[in-house]
């Protein structure tokens, strides 16, 4: 299935002016809601929140809006916010899109009006267009701003908004209209044009051919589209005046204009003659755009049918209903986004992005034209039929003003049998019927009809009826009370808002402004980069955050009250009501911007009122709708209150914040249903994106009735089963989102709680843990950030392990910016995609697929791009090229480009861009490799000493050796260790375990718990040793922790340093040498121990060394309860030699053994039971005045004593 997302706020109208004629507002009222409230009580906005079509496109939906409301009425609450919405929508445009504040937007990018590169007015060249703002072009787009004010006039004037306010939309309004006639109006052409902004010009030619224009009206732009006729489809030109403006229509009967079908943007001469326009499709949103020019031509417009008339009209319909039912399947209409590459001579073109996609619907033309109802606010039916011909026709069921309405045409009246002519049905009744299709208003009041001239009333009922005015009409549809209620708008509501007035405060309120990058998209005066720039344009991305939003009437997401940058998960606002009131009921309006770290709903909430002791308690028995935290709509109702202060508490959510866009407090009266507590609600899911070696991630949610009052809401993670012997480690146990690793492939099943303090619920997740292979490519295990990406591609394919098969494969295949703010087309638009890991990786190379369409999207020039590498995302460096990889040699096209660069270890890599090919206005990669070497080990077990009660600190990193030989550091995250676990002393060690994501690893940490130690209390029995080979010149690798053995039967590698007493010059010759380390002790261990540790070092290749003839045994022995391991070397060379005994329970040196004898050494394991082992004894004499080393092994024997 296809599911192109492509239902934006500039398509809405068209759907609205279909949904309107449903029976029930429940659907357009829905539409106008969700745009109004989600839009911040400025301009409308598509998908907040998210980066798919994201912008305020433009569009009518005041105009729609105002007709549905003409249709279903509901009162003067609805009408009232209605207004408020679409007041917001015409200042936020002017806000927007007209900086220069001559009362028109002004874009510089041609898909804001929906037509991207068909609309051909922004490809005509300019003169004089340096200034800032001067890409810009005044759009006729405008009148659809004058359609919001007028909208909101006529709705505060219904609603019975003060004067003033109806009079301020009509002056905005007014202003609107003039500056379209005055400014947009060419006489030269007789037509409605595009015009230049900021001091540009239209240039005197393009493509070879003149301006038509002379120089003194270059102001506007030659060059002719259909958005154009948004002026006359919009009714804004006053009615009188048609004579001036209707020459305009001329250019829909120039076949090689405009022809009826198919429905194209570009007025096909001018883009030929001037050499612009993109791809020439076509669209049913055009059709609908040229079809309300030509309803208001033949009403208002062109009444004397000097070049529109209804066939005209006819025949535009039936090229619309031919074109959404392919090969004349009629049994579900079948639109596609766009069509292109139209043949007239096979009548065939191709559909981009199909499967019932409405981008512009028709069903109302039926309705209004058709059968000819007008919506209107009054108390009457007016009917202006649009005569297409049709021989008979019943538009039937319609429900207006509350009332069924049928509309009939049968000449002869033998179709229907309701009789002959033109009929009205209200509420199954005839009404009225004229004997021909014609304008007429019938008035059910005084059942009266006004018919135009030339239409004869043969019917008329002997009796009217009651018929409402739009404003009288209740709702009767419980789901839209329902809904409307979440809006603030509670028709069930008689009682006054006790919080108008109230005095505010709150724990704590947002201090300034906060990151909101997804809003910069759309913000014009952000930077001077960003699309649709003019000077003046509005720059803030959000409306100032204030307490005073929380009571100013408005539920929308803004303005609101918010408290970003707390650092307390808990928090209230204050309503002081001046004085001692009742109420039973508060309703609050939380606002989710839907981001990451950003706002969001609590995950609990409560109403408080004065305890008499200076403090606050929770008001008892709140009911609460929804019972969990829902982000816009919550409200709590209880038994009655009286009280002069009221709080609303909450509990972030976690890692969120917490906003509120309004708080109502009523003395309803209504009864309080039952109050119990109910258990929280939980989610328990698992994100198998992030599958890793052994790993995944765990995803929970978690919200709460907010009862009892007195407990806190408590979650986290727990392990129901795994594998035998298997361990788990959760990266954090009580986060909502963790990642879990197991040390065993296999089944698990964990379990996600969440417990008020009474009741816990638990959802339990299954997965199965794999080994995977952990390669040397990162950019598969990496997160994908960018700049910017364009709402059509997907940055998030750019790490996928495929090849492309070409540079320019379409859309949605990865990184592509065009469009945004930055676009990597200028330093001052620099661009970038980043790679981000969750531990620092070790990296040399990296290889990149460019997106380049030879259009808009191009690759970076040989100096205009760079590959950086950072530790914290900030700090960056640019990586080294080496192996004569270079950047200018980088940009091969349908190919990966391989660059080497010195070995780096970082957790960020990015590519960034600040200059594009020719023609670029904007960049993009494809598909991105990010090339290392894997880990072979890391020295695990990590061994620790503790004393009881000691929680010890694990290392955050280990040595590891990479797959090349070359050592680093390997950060890992850790099991927690609790104080329960070092309550008490252990004689085994316990086990916890650390985790590295990036390469896959696991670590296991075993840790001795031990009585405490006093100063010199212990003593080290045996130190590591260590061995190496290296070439000669070549430095040694010298370890800075040894693993020893304490005489209390513990281990240590962590707590034990060494100062190595290193000769660099050894490394010059060839030889085998020891390099004597001397402990670092800490002051609890004895120095009447082991004190140092011994490197044996071999550089080149030097001669076998002799091997030393000593006897060497090893046993085990008992003495009392305890085993001890006895290790004997006898020197049975003529020379004396060094002995070292080595065991894992004690060393012992014995320097200057005679020929003959021996070196001996009984070591105490405190141990009952001892495994069997392995003691070594290192034996030291002297050839050509060098010291050389031999090592002897000596097995021992596992035994038990006592």
């Amino acid at each position: 299935m296809n599911l192109y997302q492509n239902a934006v706020a500039l398509t809405q109208p068209m759907h609205l002016q279909d949904t309107k004629w449903l029976r029930t507002p429940y659907l357009p009222y829905g539409q106008i809601l969700n745009i109004g409230e989600l839009s911040g009580s400025s301009a409308f906005l598509d998908s907040p929140g998210h980066t798919s079509w994201n912008n305020h496109y433009s569009q009518y939906i005041g105009t729609a809006g105002l007709e549905a409301y003409n249709v279903h009425g509901g009162g003067q609450e609805i009408a009232n916010r209605f207004a408020r919405y679409f007041e917001g929508d015409g200042v936020g445009q002017l806000e927007h899109y007209d900086g220069n504040n001559d009362k028109l937007i002004a874009y510089d990018t041609n898909y804001m009006p929906g037509n991207d590169a068909d609309a051909i007015t922004f490809g005509f060249p300019k003169a004089n267009a340096g200034a800032p703002g001067a890409r810009t072009i005044e759009r006729p787009e405008s009148a659809y701003v004058w359609g919001a004010f007028d909208a909101a006039r006529q709705l505060y004037q219904i609603g019975g908004a003060d004067q003033a306010k109806v009079d301020q939309m009509a002056t905005s309004a007014n202003g609107i209209r003039d500056a379209i006639l005055n400014r947009l109006w060419s006489p030269d052409t007789r037509m409605f044009l595009a015009a230049t902004s900021h001091g540009a010009t239209s240039a005197a030619t393009s493509n070879g051919r003149a301006n038509p224009l002379p120089p003194a009206a270059r102001g506007l732009i030659p060059s002719k589209e259909s958005n154009l006729y948004d002026v006359y489809a919009e009714n804004l030109i006053p009615f009188d005046q048609w004579q001036t403006y209707v020459d305009g229509f001329r250019f829909l009967t120039y076949g090689d204009n405009f022809p009826i079908f198919p429905f194209y943007t570009a007025n096909q001469y001018d883009r030929a003659a001037y050499g612009i326009g993109g791809s020439n499709n076509f669209s049913n949103i055009n059709f609908t755009v040229q079809y309300r020019g030509v309803r208001s031509a033949l009403r208002h417009y062109d009444p004397e049918q000097k070049y529109i008339n209804p066939a005209y009209a006819k025949r535009l319909l039936d090229w619309m209903a031919w074109s959404i039912y392919p090969n004349a399947d009629l049994r579900v209409a079948n639109q596609a986004e766009y069509y292109s590459n139209w043949n007239p001579t096979t009548r065939t073109y191709n559909r981009n992005n199909p499967n019932h996609v409405m981008l512009g619907n028709m069903n109302y033309i039926f309705i209004e034209d058709m059968a000819g109802i007008q919506p209107r606010s009054d108390d009457k039916i007016e009917l202006w039929p649009i005569q297409f011909g049709y021989d008979h026709f019943m538009a039937n069921n319609l429900r207006y003003h509350g009332q069924d309405v049928t509309i009939v045409w049968d000449p002869d009246g033998t179709e229907y049998g309701l009789g002959a002519g033109y009929s009205l049905f209200v509420n199954g009744e005839k009404k009225v019927t004229t004997d021909k299709l014609g304008k007429l208003t019938y008035d059910p009041a005084t059942n009266q009809v006004q018919a135009e001239a030339g239409l004869d009333v043969t019917f008329t009922a002997a009796t009217g009826g009651d018929f409402p005015s739009a404003v009288d009409t209740p709702i009767q549809d419980n789901r839209v009370v329902d809904y409307l209620r979440t809006a603030g708008i509670d028709l069930t509501e008689d009682a006054p808002n006790l919080a108008t007035g109230a005095t505010l405060s709150s724990s704590y309120t947002q201090q300034g402004i906060r990151p909101t990058p997804w809003r910069q998209f759309h913000t014009p005066g952000f930077s001077t980069t960003s699309m649709n720039y003019t000077p003046g344009a509005i720059k803030e991305t959000e409306r100032p955050v204030a307490l005073a939003a929380v009571t100013d009437g408005v539920t929308a997401n803004e303005p609101y009250w918010g408290n970003y940058g707390t650092t307390d998960k808990n928090g209230y606002v204050e309503l002081d009501l001046g004085s001692a009131k009742a109420f039973d009921n508060v309703k609050v309006t939380f606002v989710s911007d839907r981001q990451a770290g950003g706002y969001r709903e609590p995950s609990r909430w409560w109403v408080q009122v004065p305890d008499g002791n200076g403090g606050w308690k929770e008001v008892p028995g709140q009911f609460k709708n929804p019972t969990v935290p829902s982000a816009k709509f919550n409200e709590a109702l209880f038994g009655t209150v009286t009280s002069g202060k009221v709080r609303i508490a909450f509990t972030n959510n976690p890692t969120f914040f917490t906003a509120i866009s309004e708080i109502q407090v009523f003395d309803s009266g209504r009864d309080v249903p039952e109050v119990t507590n109910q258990a929280p609600a939980v989610t328990a899911t698992r994100d198998g994106s992030a599958d890793g070696n052994l790993s995944t991630r765990l995803v929970g949610t978690a919200t709460d009735d907010g009862i009892p009052y007195d407990s806190e809401l408590t979650f986290g993670w727990e392990t129901v089963s795994k594998p035998a012997n298997a361990g788990v480690i959760f990266a954090d146990p009580n986060a909502l989102t963790t990642r879990v690793t197991g040390t065993v492939a296999g089944d698990y099943v964990f379990r996600f709680f969440a417990s008020d303090g009474e009741k816990r619920t638990e959802a339990t997740v299954a997965v199965t843990l794999a080994e995977r292979e952990v390669t040397a490519e990162f950019g598969s295990s990496a997160a994908v950030s960018t700049s910017g990406t364009a709402s059509w591609e997907n940055h998030n394919r750019v790490n996928e392990p495929t090849t492309p098969n070409s540079s320019n494969p379409g859309a949605g295949n990865g990184w592509g910016n065009w469009g945004q703010p930055a676009n990597g087309t200028s330093q001052a638009t620099q661009a970038w995609i980043q790679y981000r890991w969750t531990s620092p990786v070790r990296l040399s190379s990296t290889d990149i697929y460019w997106y380049d369409d030879n259009g808009g999207t191009r690759r970076p020039t040989a100096t205009t791009y760079v590959i950086e590498s950072s530790n914290d995302g900030t700090n960056w460096a640019p990586v080294t090229l080496t192996g004569g990889s270079t950047y200018a040699a980088g940009l091969a096209t349908n190919a990966y480009n391989h660059f080497n660069f010195e070995p780096i270890t970082a957790s960020y890599l990015r590519v960034r861009i600040f200059g594009v090919m020719t023609g670029g206005a904007g960049t993009g990669v494809l598909r991105w490799r990010a090339n290392g070497e894997t880990v072979d080990s890391v020295r695990s077990p990590v061994l620790i000493r503790t004393t009881v009660g000691e929680v010890p600190t694990l290392p955050s990193e280990l040595d590891g050796v990479y797959a090349s030989g070359a050592r680093g550091k390997v950060a890992f995250n850790w099991q927690p260790i609790t104080p329960e676990m070092v309550a008490e002393t252990n004689v085994e060690p316990f086990v916890v375990y650390g985790t590295n994501d990036a390469y896959g690893l696991i670590a296991e940490a075993r840790i001795y718990v031990r009585p405490e130690t006093a100063q010199d209390g212990i003593s080290i029995q045996g130190a590591e040793t260590f061995e190496q080979r290296v070439e000669v010149g070549q430095l040694p690798y010298l370890p800075d922790r040894v693993e020893v053995s304490y005489n209390d039967g513990s281990r240590d590698n962590q707590a034990i340093g060494v100062d190595w007493q290193f000769d660099e010059s050894v490394v010059d010759t060839e030889g085998r040498y020891t390099v004597v380390g001397n402990l670092i002790l800490p002051d609890y261990v004895s120095e009447a121990g082991t004190t140092r540790t011994t490197l044996t070092l071999t550089v080149g290749d030097p001669p076998q060394a002799p091997a030393w003839d000593v006897t060497v045994t090893a046993r085990t022995q008992c003495t009392g309860t305890n085993v001890y391991v006895a290790v004997n070397a006898r020197n049975d060379e003529g020379v004396p030699l060094d002995i070292e005994l080595v065991t894992p329970y004690g060393t012992r040196a014995v320097n200057g053994v005679a020929p003959g004898k021996s070196a001996y050494q009984a070591f105490n394991s405190r141990l009952r039971t001892v495994p069997a082992g392995t003691a070594t004894v290192k034996v030291t004499g002297t050839v050509d005045g060098q010291p050389v080393t031999a090592q002897l092994p000596a097995q021992f024997g596992a035994l038990t004593c006592g």
